[in-house]
């Protein structure tokens, strides 16, 4: 049986050839675009499963609390000092490791290349201990289902699978999820006189804000084209936003407001726990419980 230490060397002098090879001058010469493609493909199939393992080891090392020695206060200190990682990514890759267990099978297609390590990601968020009965039952259907849809539809299926389990169980929905936290914005004025912008809105919030952003943008845009002006994204979204305060300012007071659009995926006792915004982003009827009268419906 091979040692560890063996293993990580055939990984290292694996990297070492791959790098070797794309770095070759007739590299690109010599290999079609095929090829290439599916090299590419393999490659972040390859990265996926080594983190799963680089996870396992993860895991091992911090339950026997091998980063002790040294006064270190955490294992996602030391792991930062160490590997040369941001504590915030230090701190990630610790809590993917922490929860390879609790999921086998999403581990397995993961390993196979038929799942990604985001997809890891996504179901550890989804298997909270609340759900985690239900997670278990489910979770080879739910393995099977996203290895067949794309990023977006993979996301909208476990968040759906999410307000199912909810309702099941008699959870009101993951009141620290994004989704349920307060928008906050804060406006900071710089030394040089600058506003800088910085905050997070919920989701509904958000449906309305970026709808009008996206759409001032695009007036931006077609204005620049007109007169032969070039400017990047985030310029037109800034002109944007600031189009935005200025109607805002001169608009009437009987002006109409937003409305957002509200999917309601009706079936048996669907109504009481399952709806989309316009968008598609998948939202708890709590939260849009401040929005019925606005919002249109269907």
């Amino acid at each position: 049986m091979r040692s560890l230490s063996e293993l990580i060397a055939q990984v290292e002098a694996a990297v070492a050839a791959l790098n070797a090879a794309v770095g070759e001058a007739g590299f690109d010469a010599a290999v079609s675009d095929g090829e290439l493609h599916d090299t590419v493909i393999a490659a972040q199939h390859a990265q996926s499963a080594l983190s799963v393992a680089s996870g396992r080891l993860l895991d091992r090392w911090d339950a026997r609390r091998v980063w002790e020695p040294g006064g270190h206060r955490s294992a996602a200190l030391r792991l930062s000092r160490d590997a040369k990682l941001s504590k915030r990514t230090a701190s990630e890759e610790l809590r993917r490791a922490r929860r390879l267990t609790l999921m086998p099978v999403t581990v397995e297609a993961v390993v196979d290349g038929r799942l990604s390590v985001g997809h890891l990601d996504l179901f550890a968020r989804a298997n909270q201990p609340h759900r985690r009965a239900l997670f278990t039952a489910h979770e080879p259907v739910l393995v099977e289902e996203c290895s067949k849809l794309r990023w977006a539809e993979c996301v909208r299926l476990i968040e759906h699978w999410c307000a199912r389990a909810d309702a099941e169980v008699g959870q009101q929905g993951d009141q620290g999820s994004p989704g349920a936290q307060p928008s906050e914005l804060y406006a900071s004025e710089t030394l040089d006189g600058r506003l800088e912008l910085t905050g997070s809105l919920n989701a509904v919030h958000g449906e309305v804000f970026r709808t009008e952003l996206d759409r001032l943008e695009r007036q931006v845009f077609l204005a620049d084209q007109q007169a032969g002006i070039d400017r990047s994204p985030a310029e037109r979204r800034a002109l944007a936003l600031v189009e935005m305060a200025r109607r805002s300012a001169s608009s009437p007071a009987n002006a109409r407001r937003p409305q957002p659009l509200l999917t309601v995926h009706v079936g048996e006792g669907t109504l009481k726990h399952l709806c989309e915004l316009g968008s598609g982003t998948v939202i708890r009827p709590e939260q849009v419980a401040d929005y019925l009268d606005d919002a249109v419906i269907e």
